[in-house]
């Protein structure tokens, strides 16, 4: 059986093939024999005194084509001892700067070459003169180049312009079908219609290639639950969308560099990483941005100029038992809230006690129920996505209108959100809409609105653990400085007593006070208590040492915001004390209230 290379191009026509059989070449020729290209050449009589074998006789250049950076390539195509049809994009620099290279490369491919010198040499002149005059665009790069999506099978959309694809890092391994649509819809899709974390995952494995259509930035969501609650069959039902799951998906052990590069596989469409615990944590925080940004690190040539950035905009899937702001702190270090909300967390379980399911419709219990799943899922696969592409790029226009109405009709269910909590909206109704217009589609074999009600019910369950302002770094500013006066209240703070001679100053908030400490704390001094007006006086060095690994600055702003400390207009968020008894002029007056504050 003859198969296909993941070298793709749209549909050639076999008359774009060389018809050359015969080119002059020094004092002879190149000439096409039935059992292989020879080099030929004949006496002054016309006798045949040189006959030297090149190379096999399937050897056809097919175009040459150009990538974005006027870089050319020859598109050479043949067949290997076995009668495999195979193809190679050749850099054309490899005809004089590496010809050796090249032809090693051929030879490893499977097409039989001369090992002679002569022939060799002919071989550099029969690809670089033949006539052929197709011309096409080349790309290693997988996702939209114009109107087209690039995967390594398949070109889908406009036809009009050749596009050649070459497989640099072995991507067919990931991608493929395996069974058909409507088994996957049938007998696996449609069945989950009611699991809003399946429905979830499988609209974001669509929602990838709609982020340029729409010029939305990429993000990623995280699954969070305990061991065994089915958190990985909810990868593996997303990964099928495009691919084998077994070798579609991808672990968070691995470097920021090879992070990159997953990235840059995945371009325009899903990313799916296990097991967030296994992440070098002091690197988990870099990459999550890194993926989030859409773009790798900025590196040199040796001999100086900058090397083209790698781009990508992907949606990443994960998972795991722990958070990624409990992973980060596992290591001393800390989370911002642009990180969270670059990587929103959604609990596995949705609380009906069937583990990750919200209902039992596949097996008698929640184990049996993944076990069917998973099955199901490693025999239909990637017929998904074939069709959810060959959808898309014949109707482009129709989708970026159907899907901003979705969008629109998502966040209208979701008034009260703002801030960060907006941008994460953003992220979730992408995936609503991806869900729904697939629907529309026919390919999930859902009813309208289960998407939107799927993606919703995940969106709920983020703003419960992060608030409709989705600012996750204010809380965990307020929690830190609660906990720590929770705990020392009453053992590092001396508390000043209000006398009868205590009177308002001209500064707004600074009290004039002439009675004494009389509270003795054990050990060390953090500050005072003043009971007066119920706040905690810290110094500025203490404090600072307090608030960290968070800056000084973004603990102050918080705290003015909350309205959860005391200070001079003029103090930078200190207040004046006036106390011959507290040894210091100026503090961070913290409200008492702040122990019982509710965002």
């Amino acid at each position: 059986m003859k198969v296909k290379n993941a070298i793709q191009s749209t549909e050639m026509n076999t008359d774009l093939k060389s018809k050359m059989t015969k080119l002059p070449y020094k004092n002879g020729y190149i000439e096409l024999f039935p059992d292989g290209w020879y080099l030929v050449e004949h006496n002054a009589q016309d006798q045949l005194k040189y006959k030297e074998f090149i190379c096999c006789h399937s050897l056809s250049v097919l175009a040459r084509c150009h990538d974005e950076n006027d870089n050319w390539f020859f598109v050479l195509q043949w067949e290997d001892y076995c009668g495999n049809e195979k193809r190679w994009l050749m850099p054309a620099e490899h005809l004089h700067q590496y010809s050796l290279q090249y032809i090693q490369e051929l030879s490893k491919r499977g097409l039989k070459v001369s090992t002679i010198k002569k022939p060799k040499d002919a071989l550099s002149f029969l690809i670089n003169k033949n006539p052929i005059e197709k011309i096409g665009a080349y790309t290693s790069r997988l996702g939209w180049h114009g109107k087209k999506f690039v995967t390594p099978y398949k070109i889908y959309g406009d036809t009009n312009h050749e596009t050649y694809f070459q497989d640099l890092n072995t991507l067919k391994k990931s991608y493929g079908t395996k069974g058909s649509i409507d088994d996957w819809r049938n007998k696996l899709s449609s069945l989950l219609r009611e699991q809003s974390r399946f429905v979830f995952a499988i609209s974001s494995a669509l929602s990838g290639p709609l982020l340029k259509l729409l010029d939305i930035p990429g993000g990623g969501f995280h699954i969070v639950g305990k061991s065994s609650i089915g958190k990985s069959i909810c990868l593996y039902i997303a990964a099928s969308v495009w691919g084998s799951p077994s070798t579609y998906i991808n672990h968070w052990n691995t470097t920021s560099n090879a992070a990159e590069a997953l990235a840059a596989m995945r371009n325009d469409g899903l990313l799916v990483l296990d097991e967030i615990s296994q992440a070098t944590n002091k690197d988990v925080g870099t990459m999550c941005y890194m993926l989030a940004n859409d773009k790798g690190k900025s590196r040199s040539f040796s001999d100086g100029g900058n090397r083209p950035t790698t781009e990508w905009r992907i949606i990443f899937l994960s998972n795991g038992e722990e958070t990624l702001k409990s992973v980060i702190e596992a290591d001393g270090g800390t989370t911002n809230a642009g990180m969270e909300v670059r990587l929103c967390h959604i609990d596995a379980d949705p609380g009906k006690g069937f583990g990750i399911f919200d209902s039992l419709v596949l097996g008698l219990n929640a184990e049996e129920q993944a076990n069917t799943i998973r099955d199901a899922a490693s025999i239909n696969y990637g017929t998904a996505g074939d069709a959810w592409l060959t959808y898309l790029t014949a109707n482009l226009d129709g989708v970026k209108i159907r899907a901003k109405e979705i969008m629109r009709e998502f966040k209208n269910h979701f008034p009260g959100v703002k801030s960060q909590a907006n941008r994460a909206c953003d992220r979730f109704s992408i995936l609503a809409a991806a869900g729904e217009i697939a629907t529309e589609a026919g390919i999930t074999g859902w009813e309208t609105g289960d998407a939107m009600k799927g993606v919703k019910a995940c969106f709920e369950n983020w703003i419960m653990n992060n608030g409709h302002d989705g600012n996750q770094e204010e809380r965990n500013i307020v929690k830190q400085l609660s906990l720590y006066l929770e705990k020392y209240a009453n053992n590092k703070f001396e508390k000043i007593i209000s006398s009868k001679n205590s009177k308002k100053t001209d500064s707004e908030n600074s009290i004039e006070d002439d009675s004494t400490s009389i509270s003795i704390v054990a050990g060390s001094r953090t500050g005072y208590y003043r009971e007066s007006d119920q706040v905690f006086l810290i110094p500025p060095n203490t404090f600072e040492e307090i608030c960290k690994p968070y800056p000084l600055k973004a603990v102050i702003e918080t705290l003015v915001k909350h309205k959860l400390i005391k200070a001079d207009k003029d103090g930078h968020g200190t207040l004046k004390i006036n106390n011959p008894n507290v040894d210091y002029t100026r503090a961070y007056a913290i409200k008492k209230s702040i122990m019982d504050y509710q965002f």
